[in-house]
């Protein structure tokens, strides 16, 4: 069909020349020959050969069917790279409107071709994985209540409060009446109140104590793991224990 098309067109447009201008001398044998076998190619799809044969046609005889036919055969080949400088160049012969009309319609289905492929030539962007976020994790700490030091703090102000409370219960009391001297009221009376100031002086520092406790806990950090380091010496085996308490 193509070739029909191409015989058809080129027909036509040789007929339109010759209405419109002198008329065009008859082919010579060997452009004719050139010219044919173009066609032939044409018909069987042989593009680069027909574009081949129409290019020998028209550098025999610069005739306007051979340039129009070459330019067909090379875009229809692939080659729209050199088909559109044929199409120009026909555009710019003496040629009719509706001519140049087809010639730079051509010209346009070649420039979106040639920008199909270089779209397709144009190598797609490399994406490279982004590296994964660095996530530093912070070592687990222990649990409050195994800091040794904070426990015994603790322990010890809870004791010292509990036994200040006692004392202070105790030193409240009024001395006994059956007191059978009155020094010994005296005496009792007093241990009573040196008891009470005993009591008040053993909340200080039980409150200190539990204080120093929980601020251990809050401030802890935990020893680095016990090491133990076996190297040999000249005088025997050496053990060393790396810790800390």
């Amino acid at each position: 069909m193509r070739a029909g098309v191409l015989v058809v067109v080129v027909i036509s447009l040789t007929g339109r020349v010759r209405a419109d201008g002198p008329r065009a001398a008859p082919m010579t044998a060997e452009v004719q020959g050139h010219w044919e076998r173009g066609l032939a190619h044409h018909a069987a799809k042989r593009y680069p050969e027909a574009s081949e044969e129409f290019a020998a046609c028209y550098r025999l005889e610069p005739r306007r069917e051979c340039l129009f036919a070459w330019a067909q055969a090379a875009r229809l080949g692939g080659d729209c790279a050199a088909a559109v400088p044929l199409y120009q160049q026909y555009a710019s012969a003496d040629v009719s409107a509706a001519q140049a009309d087809a010639a730079q319609r051509q010209i346009a289905a070649c420039a979106g071709a040639l920008a199909a492929q270089a779209k397709a030539s144009t190598p797609p962007p490399v994406l490279t994985a982004a590296a994964p976020p660095h996530v530093i994790h912070a070592p687990a700490r222990s649990r409050w209540y195994t800091d040794v030091w904070g426990d015994a703090l603790t322990g010890a102000g809870i004791a010292a409060l509990t036994t200040s409370a006692i004392v202070y219960v105790t030193s409240g009391r009024a001395p006994s009446p059956s007191a059978p001297t009155y020094d010994r009221y005296a005496a009792q009376l007093a241990d009573a109140r040196r008891a009470r100031t005993a009591s008040i002086v053993l909340v200080g520092a039980g409150a200190s104590l539990v204080a120093a406790g929980l601020l251990r806990y809050a401030l802890r950090s935990d020893p680095p793991a016990p090491r133990l380091d076996v190297s040999l010496a000249a005088t025997g085996v050496e053990l060393r224990w790396a810790g800390a308490f």
